[in-house]
């Protein structure tokens, strides 16, 4: 894959596997977390819901392994009580916390993008249906994976209180529209960084993983 390919991607597949065996496992699982996220309103099953907290708590080491195993579990035996689309999102969740951080993303990517189209009761769901939700999250991979060709460094003088603080708020609230306001105060404590700048402002959906918000706290 080259530069320009990962950046006008609309299917998150060849992305991930490019970035396989590059990516931290904590990253590829926000994300497997972040596809199941934009289906959020549709997991009415709350143990569901409850798995991908769980995927997105053991990401941040916040969570032991059996708990990641108990989630799966949670998930499937959600799966097993229900058919068509119910089933797909109990499927996806169930992915995103599969033992294998890599697996987890990959496998979340086809069934997080079968369900908005109710694909869950077709017999064979095609690329083409299911690209709209492949293209969001091609994005999700730009937002937590940054430019893999392209090394982004943040300068110590940039941390000042406002910085931090509000790259923590919107981490820990998954409340990313401070985006624009973030990137002013970089400004103002002296970036000029292009790249970091561009993302914060530009339009679309950022997501607990942001590679901008992760570097700015130390997260890898």
């Amino acid at each position: 894959m080259t530069e320009a390919e990962w950046l006008m991607a609309n299917d998150p597949r060849p992305m991930l596997a490019f970035l396989k065996g590059k990516a931290s496992d904590r990253k590829l699982r926000l994300f497997a977390a972040a596809c199941c996220r934009r289906i959020w309103h549709l997991l009415t099953d709350e143990r569901c819901q409850r798995t991908v907290e769980v995927a997105e708590q053991y990401a941040d080491g916040n969570g032991k392994l059996n708990e990641l195993k108990d989630a799966c579990r949670m998930a499937f035996d959600a799966g097993m009580e229900c058919s068509g689309n119910d089933d797909m999102r109990a499927i996806a969740c169930m992915m995103a916390v599969s033992n294998d951080p890599h697996s987890a993303a990959v496998e979340t990517i086809f069934y997080a993008s079968s369900v908005p189209m109710g694909l869950g009761e077709c017999d064979d769901p095609e690329d083409v249906v299911r690209g709209p939700e492949l293209k969001e999250q091609a994005v999700l991979s730009r937002d937590i994976f940054g430019n893999p060709f392209r090394s982004v460094s943040i300068d110590p003088s940039w941390l000042t209180s406002t910085v931090v603080s509000l790259a923590r708020h919107m981490y820990e609230s998954r409340d990313f529209s401070a985006m624009l306001i973030l990137a002013d105060a970089l400004q103002d404590a002296g970036s000029d960084n292009e790249e970091i700048l561009n993302h914060c402002r530009q339009p679309g959906e950022h997501v607990r993983g942001c590679f901008v918000v992760d570097r700015l706290l130390g997260k890898e």
